[in-house]
């Protein structure tokens, strides 16, 4: 009796821990449109043996996306290389405005919304979150300058930020931003993502001044997505460390501890490709985010890498947690 009163009292125990906290995270669903094959960019002549191609996405591979962010307890997740349609447009209806999430939705549940940017062609930033845990209180797109640095431009699309307010028991809780970025693609082109990086942080800064995008003075602000940056690789980044002087803190700080964020090579494997980050604005202290790195959720893909890339995609979601309490900040 005092074992089952004891397990009863551990699970009530870990219940009530697990719902004082939600995840946000970030994932690059790897061109994510109907019809579309994938593959690049390891099909390449210079493999041996070449890479696979992938076939366009079935029903199943929808089920099996929506199966991760549900057994993952994802509540906000920024989304890289969405497909939309042409004329979507960021602050209007959001419905239809990329068939793919729409039809993702119909496997999550009817409490799930998305709000998707306007660039990138089939290849856009969106966020997905649950409407019964997190309100999507206000999104905007930066529209930055853009300019080619080591021949490619800096915003193929334009970073997208979210304000997002947290629920619990129909009460309206903590409030944070989550910023959407998909820097240049090349993990050579340093100058090219310092440069991104810094518009990217000034443009922040502007708009937690002119109470616009999110309310003016906001300090809960968490950069997310796909930096096509290895912060450990031969091409040095400025930014990381520049960050990191300034009032930010780079969730992932040593190679040793932070394991690649996207399945490279042929055949597939887990190597060097460490380039999905997460950053936090110092205003979300160790009180609030409940860990110094960023959890690759690798375990999805040791058993069967392959499985992983046919059904969601060659990159791995990145999440934290975040505490859920009052606001006051």
């Amino acid at each position: 009796m005092k074992n089952y009163i004891f397990l009863l009292f551990l699970f009530v125990t870990c219940s009530l821990i697990a719902q004082s906290r939600y995840k946000i995270a970030t994932w690059n669903l790897e061109h994510f449109k109907e019809g579309s094959t994938r593959g690049f960019p390891e099909y390449k002549d210079d493999y041996d043996p070449p890479g696979p191609v992938y076939p366009k996405r079935e029903a199943e591979n929808y089920e099996y996306i929506a199966d991760v962010i549900a057994d993952q307890d994802f509540k906000i997740i920024a989304l890289q290389e969405i497909n939309g349609v042409t004329n979507s447009t960021l602050a209007g209806n959001r419905k239809h405005e990329s068939r793919e999430l729409e039809k993702l939705i119909s496997y999550l549940g009817s409490s799930w919304s998305y709000i998707i940017g306007t660039e990138g062609g089939s290849q856009r930033l969106a966020f997905l979150y649950d409407g019964e845990y997190v309100d999507g209180v206000s999104f905007c797109q930066f529209n930055l300058q853009d300019e080619s640095i080591q021949s490619k431009g800096l915003f193929d699309r334009q970073p997208i930020a979210g304000f997002f307010r947290f629920k619990k028991d129909d009460d309206t809780m903590n409030d944070l931003v989550v910023v959407n970025v998909h820097l240049a693609s090349g993990q050579f082109r340093n100058k090219n993502h310092d440069e991104a990086m810094k518009r990217i942080v000034e443009r922040i800064e502007v708009l937690q001044n002119n109470n616009d995008c999110f309310p003016t003075g906001e300090k809960d602000i968490v950069i997310m997505g796909d930096f096509n940056a290895n912060r450990f690789d031969r091409y040095k980044e400025d930014f990381w460390d520049d960050m990191e002087g300034d009032g930010w803190d780079v969730l992932g700080d040593k190679k040793e501890t932070y394991s690649p964020t996207r399945l490279s090579g042929s055949p597939l494997s887990l190597k060097n490709s460490r380039i999905d980050y997460i950053i936090i604005s110092e205003g979300l202290d160790e009180k609030e985010v409940l860990q110094d790195q960023g959890y690759i959720h690798y375990g999805l893909v040791q058993n069967d890498p392959e499985k992983f890339r046919l059904q969601a995609s060659d990159h791995i979601p990145i999440s934290i947690m975040v505490k859920i309490r009052a606001d006051n900040d």
